[in-house]
C-alpha cells in the first residue's frame, strides 16, 4: 500500500499543476479570440459602444415601441438589447434629438398611469444615457393611458399599450 501512495500524489500534483494555469489560459486565449474578432470587424477591444459610427453610414430611426410589464417600469431584457441598438442608431447622427414618449394601459387610476408612464420614458432615457447618449437629446413625456394602440378591453391589447416610443423631432 505504500508503494502505491506516492505515486498517486505524484499524479494529482502533476494534474492540478497542469489543469489550473489551463483555465487561466484559456480565459486568455477567449479574450484574444475576441480581441481580434472585433479588430477584424473594424471594433475595439474596449467595445463597440466607444467606436464612433461612420458618417457615411444612414441612420435607421424607424424605432418600434418598448413594452413593459403591467405596473412596472423595470426595463426588460428584450428591451434593453433593442435600446443598445436604438442608441447605436443614435450615435450615426449626434445632432439628432429625439422625444420619448411613454404610455399606460387603462388599468387603475388615471393619475396614477399618468406617473407609471412617464417614470418609463425617464427608465428608457436614464437607459440611453447609461449608453452614453447625450441627455439633452432625449425629451421625456408622459401621456398616462392616453393614446392607445390597441383596445384596452382585452389583455393583449392592454399590453401593446405598455409602452414607450423614441421618435425622431422633427
Amino acid at each position: 500500500m505504500k508503494n502505491f501512495k506516492y505515486p498517486l500524489y505524484i499524479i494529482l500534483v502533476a494534474l492540478l499543476t497542469v489543469a489550473l494555469p489551463s483555465c487561466k489560459s484559456k480565459k486568455k486565449l477567449l479574450k484574444d479570440e475576441q480581441a481580434s474578432t472585433q479588430e477584424t470587424a473594424g471594433t475595439s477591444p474596449a467595445g463597440a459602444a466607444e467606436t464612433p459610427a461612420r458618417q457615411d453610414e444612414k441612420p435607421d430611426f424607424n424605432f418600434h415601441a418598448i413594452q413593459f410589464g403591467l405596473n412596472s417600469k423595470a426595463l426588460s431584457r428584450a428591451a434593453v438589447q433593442y435600446l443598445d441598438h436604438i442608441a447605436a442608431e443614435m450615435r450615426k447622427n449626434p445632432e439628432t434629438t429625439f422625444v420619448v414618449d411613454g404610455y399606460a394601459s387603462a388599468e387603475g387610476p388615471a393619475k396614477h398611469n399618468m406617473k407609471l408612464s412617464l417614470n418609463r420614458a425617464n427608465a428608457v432615457k436614464r437607459y440611453m444615457v447609461s449608453l452614453g447618449i447625450d441627455g439633452s437629446r432625449l425629451v421625456v413625456k408622459g401621456y398616462g393611458e392616453t393614446n392607445p394602440v390597441a383596445p384596452n378591453s382585452t389583455e393583449s391589447g392592454r399590453e401593446r399599450n405598455r409602452r414607450v416610443e423614441v421618435k425622431l423631432v422633427h
